[in-house]
């Protein structure tokens, strides 16, 4: 039998949040679900001799491929948005990755990886396969689940998750994506007819997978979901309280499973992926910045 790579907690039956279940990825090394898709990733790279990547990351990716890379002797390159959260700018720092900010961080990157001729890490059109271990542990660990709560950005884990349900042959669970900030498409499309107050962040404005995800939404029966800051960030301050603290997507999860989920489906299990850890506070200011092309190749005549 497989063992688990995370834990779950479980509230109390007689908790006012008896029915969710917290999938915790953000207790893995790496402080996310990222590592079962670059894990993988990085070792054939290392293994191929490469020496340097390129990432685009609102924080998660990059703080996993720069763990990764340390271990694996790969130097990484980190692009991300000036508006990101400089708490994961940090962690990516501290792991020996080199963070560069910016308003325009996927177009440098791609550009830093062309002029370094080396990989631009990302999620490939094959990635889900990888999250197929977090819906296997979902049925291992929590064989009578109704409902997956999952933030969305690129969607592949969500995707991944289903895949697995359905190759296993098992009743799909439904599916309720969460989104919040710039990453907002599937949101957008399935909240089409109702008004909602779309807020600027961090995030990608275009899901890549976003017909995927709305196919296992609808096939399954789920819904998605827009959280606004000043909900998910009251959600972060209750979770501490409970001496649970997660990132912010994780929160926004926990805010929908509470609040538009399990008041209107009592009875029902609801597991909740916490996908990113609460990362200490930031207390360096010495990002660098990239705004242009000319920058950026002044940036790698110092790399």
């Amino acid at each position: 039998m497989m063992q688990p790579s995370t834990p779950i907690y479980q509230f109390s039956s007689t908790s006012p949040y008896s029915g969710l279940i917290l999938k915790r990825e953000d207790l893995s090394r790496v402080g996310s679900h990222k590592f079962r898709y670059f894990g993988p990733q990085m070792k054939k790279l290392a293994t191929a001799g490469v020496k340097n990547i390129v990432i685009s990351t609102t924080g998660n990716a990059g703080i996993t491929a720069s763990f990764l890379g340390k271990q694996l002797g790969i130097e990484v390159y980190c692009l991300m948005s000036d508006k990101g959260d400089l708490k994961k700018a940090a962690e990516i720092q501290r792991h020996g990755g080199k963070i560069f900010l910016s308003t325009r961080p996927v177009r440098f990157a791609k550009y830093l990886a062309k002029k370094l001729n080396c990989p631009l890490l990302k999620t490939s059109k094959d990635g889900a396969e990888s999250y197929q271990t977090l819906g296997e542990e979902f049925m291992l660990q929590i064989p009578n689940l109704d409902i997956i709560v999952n933030f969305a950005t690129s969607g592949t884990s969500s995707v991944g998750i289903m895949q697995a349900y359905q190759k296993a042959g098992k009743t799909l669970p439904e599916l309720h994506i969460v989104q919040a900030g710039k990453s907002c498409s599937i949101a957008r499309e399935f909240l089409k007819d109702e008004e909602v107050e779309w807020e600027e962040g961090v995030g990608l404005a275009d899901t890549p997978r976003r017909e995927e995800v709305l196919k296992w939404i609808m096939k399954s029966g789920g819904a998605a979901h827009y959280v606004a800051k000043e909900k998910y960030e009251k959600a972060c301050k209750e979770l501490k309280g409970l001496d649970l603290e997660t990132s912010w997507e994780g929160a926004a999860c926990f805010w929908v499973a509470k609040e538009e989920i399990l008041k209107k489906n009592p009875g029902q299990t609801v597991g909740i992926v916490f996908s990113g850890r609460a990362w200490d506070e930031n207390t360096k200011s010495d990002f660098k910045t990239v705004e242009s092309v000319k920058e950026v190749d002044e940036m790698i005549r110092f790399l």
